[in-house]
């Protein structure tokens, strides 16, 4: 393997450790740990693993690279669907129920003479969700290159360090690890200009746009430096100018006077919170995700389980037909009992759906524990926990349901839509 000396793409120096390890022939060093979770870094680093081999990146080699994407967030700690979603085409139907079957599978005949002058990458997004499984499982699956001949490397994906993720599961490994730093303002205005031009190329010159993204950046990256808060304030900056008929890249003084007014609005509406109303002054400062998290949560404690479905779920046109006849007793109401506890999974299908509903933010990216912790550390969530059952604790909504309808208001929520005791059946 050698580099070529006239390379035409200049990448990253975090995309070229990624390439070195990649491209190492050898087991010595088979683990790769990915901390940060910068957007859009992330992605852009996770997209060129997938597609990477060394040719395209200007090396000679003639390596193939099977990459097997998983996102831990969705296998739920269970080591049977982690394998399915691994190796579902090449167990050809064979359950792989542990880590001894998986052993079994890499080293069949027809695995082998498969994969064979192949690299296979595990990619495992979401790494700090490795706690779920157990650390015997770990240490086993994780030295999967010392049971087999075929070359396997290991990429773990997290917004933590990987020493936190080893101490929390139990045991350590060599590892490599590339650790992204959050955007500087040039790098924030070039990763949305790309993002809102894929977007509104159609409906906006790109000289409009690199106009709007200087004036953007210009009025909120002193109060927020998070890239999907700051694509979610764009993309509502731009429909905002659309549905007003401002002219972006007009001379008048006047036009980009009313775009930065624009601008602002949004940013007090959106992200800090701000909303007059003529009865009572109320400032909420609470970063988007914050806002969508206190809605999932108060729905979770003021809604049966049974109508989760009804509500969350994109198919759920059977359902609604059986809810007609359903009649609600004002005793059995929820908001007369009291919030109920929910369970962290619960909370993350309703979070996610609302998420993606809204077409905000990618849920894949969201840390939903962390979303969690945080809520309760600011007082808006209560945390139950059993002494049996330490890990797993449940929460609460401890927040008025006034407190969140302004809440849900500033995300374009209609918070009764979404709440058994209000919405029309």
């Amino acid at each position: 393997m050698r580099l070529r000396v006239d390379r035409t793409n200049i990448i990253s120096k975090d995309h070229e450790n990624v390439a070195s390890f990649l491209l190492q022939p050898t087991q010595v060093l088979n683990h790769l740990h990915i901390s940060g979770a910068v957007s859009p870094k992330e992605e852009k680093i996770l997209q060129y693993i997938m597609d990477f081999n060394g040719h395209s990146e200007d090396y000679f080699d003639d390596t193939q690279y099977v990459v097997k994407d998983i996102n831990l967030i969705m296998v739920d700690g269970s080591v049977q669907f982690l394998f399915e979603t691994m190796f579902s085409k090449e167990s050809e139907g064979e359950t792989l129920k542990n880590i001894g079957d998986f052993i079994d599978l890499i080293n069949s005949k027809k695995f082998v003479t498969n994969h064979k002058d192949k690299i296979v990458v595990i990619l495992l997004r979401n790494a700090e969700y490795l706690g779920e499984f157990s650390s015997t499982f770990l240490k086993t699956f994780f030295d999967t290159p010392s049971h087999t001949d075929i070359l396997f490397k290991f990429i773990t994906v997290s917004k933590f360090p990987w020493y936190n993720i080893s101490t929390r599961l139990g045991f350590n490994s060599l590892v490599m690890e590339v650790s992204l730093t959050p955007l500087d303002r040039s790098e924030m205005a070039e990763s949305l200009f790309d993002t809102l031009e894929e977007d509104y190329g159609r409906r906006f010159k790109k000289d409009e746009l690199e106009k709007f993204v200087d004036l953007f950046l210009g009025v909120t990256y002193a109060y927020c430096a998070d890239y999907n808060n700051l694509l979610f304030l764009s993309r509502k900056c731009l429909e905002k100018i659309t549905d007003d008929d401002l002219q972006i890249s007009g001379k008048s003084a006047k036009n980009l006077s009313e775009v930065n007014q624009l601008i602002s609005d949004i940013l007090s509406y959106y992200y800090m919170g701000k909303r007059e109303n003529t009865k009572t002054m109320k400032t909420i400062y609470l970063p988007t995700i914050a806002k969508y998290a206190i809605v999932a949560s108060y729905c979770a404690s003021f809604n049966p389980p049974s109508s989760d479905r009804r509500f969350f779920v994109k198919q759920h046109i059977k359902q609604r037909k059986t809810m007609h006849d359903v009649k609600r007793d004002p005793k059995n109401s929820l908001h007369e009992l009291g919030p109920k506890n929910f369970t962290f999974d619960r909370f993350k299908m309703i979070f996610s759906y609302l998420l993606s509903k809204q077409n905000a933010i990618n849920p894949l990216y969201v840390g939903t524990l962390d979303v969690l912790e945080n809520l309760c550390n600011m007082g808006m969530l209560g945390r139950s926990l059993k002494q049996t059952n330490l890990e797993f604790p449940k929460y609460r909504s401890t927040l008025s349901k006034e407190f969140v309808e302004e809440i849900a208001n500033s995300i374009d929520i209609i918070l009764n839509d979404y709440l058994y005791d209000f919405a029309s059946l």
